[in-house]
């Protein structure tokens, strides 16, 4: 009959363990057990008790991605601040041509009724030629309807209200063109990673503009003329045309 333990004890023998275990082979196997149990749990023990990586600030990701915070943020700053003087500015003036309140309505109901049918014509526009091409043309179509609103009016009513209608249609046009643009263009160039802070600052200074707009074209009108005030603000339009077709970041898709 063949030993259970072979002449060296440190080794377990083809026998022992086919038929039988001897104490000594069974305790080495048990070390060896006890030991590998002991080093995962001290491996899991390692990974759930280290400190977590540390989350960014708020300020070090807008640092981070300062560029794009300055130039989108300021360009649908600028378009937020002539949307919103469209309404006021056609008001005034039909006001001063002695216009009804019933047709300052209409006009400003023509105006948005070319936004409600054309609004298509943004996406289309951005899709087909890029982001930076629709920045453009919006910015510079606002540009223009305010230039045009700087134009006298007319000395009779039918004519004043002709004007004021075609005024009103193409500020609608221009709207239209930008249907989506500042959100295509916050949400395309935040980053996609812990973007949120700069989302949120992105979106702040683009509800600045209303804010600005109104209180500066109320001042500019009760300082200077309703004339200067459209011709001004028809600049700015054509100045942030340029500025967002130059300065803004070259999309994957063309824009």
């Amino acid at each position: 009959m063949k030993p259970l333990v072979s002449a060296d004890e440190g080794e377990c023998s083809s026998d022992e363990i086919s038929l039988t275990v001897s104490p000594s082979c069974g305790v080495k196997h048990f070390k060896g057990i006890a030991t590998s149990t002991v080093n995962v749990y001290s491996q899991f023990d390692d990974e759930t008790t280290s400190t977590p990586a540390k989350p960014h600030s708020l300020l070090t990701e807008v640092r981070r991605n300062m560029y794009v915070v300055l130039v989108v943020g300021t360009f649908s700053f600028i378009m937020q601040m002539m949307r919103v003087n469209r309404t006021m500015l056609i008001s005034v003036q039909a006001l001063r041509l002695g216009l009804a309140p019933s047709v300052i309505g209409t006009v400003l109901s023509a105006s948005f009724f070319v936004d409600a049918t054309l609004f298509l014509l943004g996406g289309y526009v951005g899709d087909k030629f890029g982001m930076r091409f629709q920045t453009a043309v919006a910015s510079a179509c606002l540009g223009l309807s305010f230039i045009a609103l700087s134009i006298p009016g007319a000395t009779t009513d039918s004519v004043a209200f002709a004007q004021l209608i075609l005024v009103g249609v193409l500020f609608g046009l221009a709207n239209s063109l930008g249907s989506g643009l500042l959100l295509a263009l916050v949400a395309t160039h935040a980053p996609k990673s812990k973007g949120n802070g700069v989302l949120t600052v992105m979106r702040s200074m683009q509800d600045a503009g209303p804010l600005v707009g109104s209180l500066g074209a109320g001042f500019l009108l009760r300082y200077v003329s309703f004339e200067y005030t459209c011709l001004l603000f028809g600049i700015v339009g054509l100045a942030n045309a340029i500025f967002g077709a130059v300065m803004i970041p070259q999309t994957r898709r063309g824009g």
